[in-house]
């Protein structure tokens, strides 16, 4: 029979030995030592990664990390804008001894600067190559700074991230001067889709613009237009254009509320869509999404969005580009410019001009109606007492151009690139007319269904202008492009 000392004896032992094993109670003098971190310029608090004893701890300027197991630290400087970087560097740090890493930074040599690559949202670390002056190329990922960098031009190709729409514009091209932080700045955005609409080629050819008898287009003046363009083959739908809310929302492009969508690209803080008229058919729930509400007439995804100014128009042409990786046409400052004043250059979605949008309706035999010349009645357009309200893009057969576009006379009218100038179109020949540089009011074509109880106000060469900033149930816009092919047949 075991004895009861033997036994408690026995059990201490075993305790004890369960103690040092598992490091309780283990004396560690001996085997620590201290850390020391000094950057300089104290000013700058530059930001430091530090790894070794199996852990790795950030910080930045001095410090001072005591009771640190003995072996090897190797500490990683982070760049500053404007300064250059110190280098890596790899100590041993000895039992009960201190080891001191010291990071001078330097101010950037005369005609050199700094590149800042921001891609975001940070979590995702994605991946970008650098190229620049001199054959410089580096491939890297997530939030990285260059100092020192040689002036000249740089780009960013970001890389593709899986269930994430690339930044824009991909690839990236800027400019870095001597002195100065070049910053590329890329956001990710969740994978929504933009639709783009569907469009029909146009090719160039000349017209005489003007009928003699329409409003405000009644006088006649020939016209070249010298570029292939493509036009949007619709009205732009209230489906269609809460896509593209969503997606701009979703990368900042827009401020909403329950009572407008304003613009915030270029800080123009413009109202894009008047969503408090009680005839507007989207609205927004304060919580990042938007939706089709019924305004009287029902829930309608396919009618063309109304209640849209000038501004909105633009905007959606830019959310297509900037969605596609092209630039953008409208500068959204000033007078809202096209590409320079010259639309028919831009390599972005844009508004056709007024032009092109004649040009398109009466093709390609100077007809009056969009169909032909045969007086319009309710099966050709939706104007007058037809329906009294908007009706879905696409019906309304017998109303249908000559290259295919749909609803050019009623439904809506449509917002043009143009400011106005005169009701009365000046004579003299021109080629690619792209409007007045400035103005008060902006152009539409197309007659709509709420004021054209004439049939003369859905002629192809009637002219109306209103404020860029009103919105009405009965103006929208369909979307043009310069480029495409030859149209089919010629």
């Amino acid at each position: 029979m075991l004895r009861l000392d033997v036994l408690l004896l026995c059990v201490s032992a075993l305790l004890a030995a369960a103690l040092v094993f598992s490091g309780c109670g283990q004396d560690t003098s001996g085997i620590e030592g201290t850390v020391n971190i000094d950057a300089s310029p104290d000013s700058i608090e530059a930001p430091w990664s530090l790894f070794g004893g199996g852990d790795t701890y950030s910080g930045s300027g001095d410090a001072t990390l005591s009771k640190r197991k003995n072996g090897d630290y190797t500490i990683t400087w982070i760049a500053c804008p404007g300064w250059v970087t110190p280098v890596s560097e790899t100590k041993t740090l000895e039992a009960e001894e201190e080891i001191t890493f010291l990071g001078t930074y330097l101010l950037e040599p005369a005609g050199t600067g700094s590149i800042v690559i921001d891609p975001g949202p940070d979590y995702l670390d994605a991946a970008w190559d650098l190229t620049g002056p001199a054959s410089f190329a580096y491939g890297g990922h997530g939030d990285t700074v260059f100092t020192a960098m040689e002036a000249g031009d740089y780009t960013v190709d970001w890389g593709k991230e899986s269930g994430w729409l690339t930044p824009s514009p991909d690839p990236d091209t800027r400019t870095l001067s001597g002195g100065d932080t070049l910053v590329f700045e890329g956001v990710y955005s969740d994978d929504l889709e933009i639709t783009v609409p569907e469009m029909i080629d146009v090719s160039p050819g000349s017209f005489v613009m003007g009928d003699g008898e329409a409003l405000c287009g009644y006088k006649l003046r020939s016209t070249t237009l010298t570029k292939n363009f493509r036009l949007g083959k619709f009205e732009i739908t209230n489906a269609q254009y809460i896509e593209a809310l969503e997606w701009a929302f979703d990368n900042a492009y827009i401020i909403a509320s329950v009572d407008h969508v304003l613009d915030s690209l270029d800080d123009t803080m413009v109202e894009l869509i008047d969503l408090d008229d009680p005839g507007c058919e989207i609205a927004y729930d304060g919580g990042g999404d938007f939706f089709i509400r019924d305004a009287g007439h029902g829930i309608n995804p396919d009618h063309p969005v109304i209640e849209v100014t000038w501004y909105g128009a633009a905007r959606y042409c830019d959310w297509l580009s900037l969605y596609e990786g092209l630039p953008r046409a409208y500068d959204h400052d000033g007078d809202w410019v096209c590409n320079g004043g010259d639309p028919y250059s831009a390599e972005g979605y844009r508004l056709p001009t007024e032009a092109e949008w004649e040009y398109a309706a009466r093709f390609n035999d100077q007809r009056i109606y969009p169909w032909g010349n045969d007086s319009p009645t309710c099966a050709h357009a939706n104007f007058g007492e037809c329906n009294n309200w908007t009706v879905e893009t696409g019906t309304l057969s017998d109303g249908i151009s000559a290259l295919g576009f749909h609803n050019m006379g009623g439904n809506l009218s449509e917002w043009c690139n143009d400011w106005w100038e005169v009701c009365g179109i000046d004579t003299n020949a021109v080629t690619d007319p792209a409007g007045p540089a400035s103005g008060v009011y902006r152009l539409l074509r197309g007659g709509c269904w709420f004021y054209t109880d004439f049939a003369d106000e859905i002629r192809c060469a009637r002219r109306l202008h209103v404020y860029p900033t009103d919105s009405y149930e009965y103006y929208g816009f369909r979307i043009c492009r310069t480029g495409g092919g030859p149209t089919p047949g010629l």
